[in-house]
């Protein structure tokens, strides 16, 4: 009896192995090594649009473009020796479709403009702690779990950020999946503690 329990415990054991997927965590590699960077400031800071469905899969167990979203990769810096800077998802902006880009700045997404083409969205990790927004129909319970715990692991948060210190994470925009290969601009702001100045960070990717 207490031989068959160890195997239906074994048993149960393996399935749950088999269904839990394994994540692929993205690389760490200097700041200057990445396609699309900018120091400036006392920060460094590199952006990656992760694009590819190979690759998505690594990462999240899914296409998640198809998913309605865009996963960016963030690395930011300190490189400064005696400020400390805030950095807020709230001061994030994304915009899908850009033709000829001036600047995010001009824009106001607080009042939401949206032309042809183009898809303007403040603070992204919202999406992110929205109760069972990735619980996939058919998906088993613990891979769920596991697929969410893997998404809030590698999420980017709002964080103070001190002088020699590294934070990096993504950030998850919406975006439709005929838009996959459009050129979209992304804004990273941040602020020195204790200052009403901001610094912004634009990139075309």
């Amino acid at each position: 009896m207490f031989a068959r329990l160890l195997l239906v415990l074994f048993a149960t054991v393996t399935l749950r192995a088999e269904a839990t997927p394994e994540f692929s965590d993205f690389p760490v590699q200097p700041i200057s090594e990445h396609p699309n960077h900018a120091v400036a400031n006392g920060l460094a800071v590199a952006v990656d649009a992760i694009r590819e469905k190979k690759v998505l899969k690594d990462y999240f167990d899914k296409d998640m473009v198809t998913e309605g979203y865009l996963p960016v990769h963030v690395v930011i810096q300190n490189v400064s020796t005696d400020t400390n800077f805030l950095f807020l998802t709230d001061n994030l902006a994304y915009v899908v479709g850009v033709a000829d880009l001036d600047t995010l700045e001009g824009r106001d997404p607080s009042l939401g403009q949206v032309s042809r083409g183009t898809k303007i969205f403040i603070n992204p990790a919202a999406v992110l702690i929205t109760p069972g927004v990735f619980l996939f129909t058919g998906m088993k319970i613990n891979k769920a779990a596991a697929f969410r715990h893997n998404i809030l692991t590698k999420e980017l948060t709002s964080q103070t950020i001190a002088p020699g210190e590294t934070i990096r994470g993504f950030i998850l925009f919406p975006i439709e999946e005929e838009d996959r290969e459009e050129e979209v601009a992304v804004r990273i702001r941040l602020s020195p503690v204790g200052s009403q100045s901001v610094q912004d960070y634009e990139f075309v990717l």
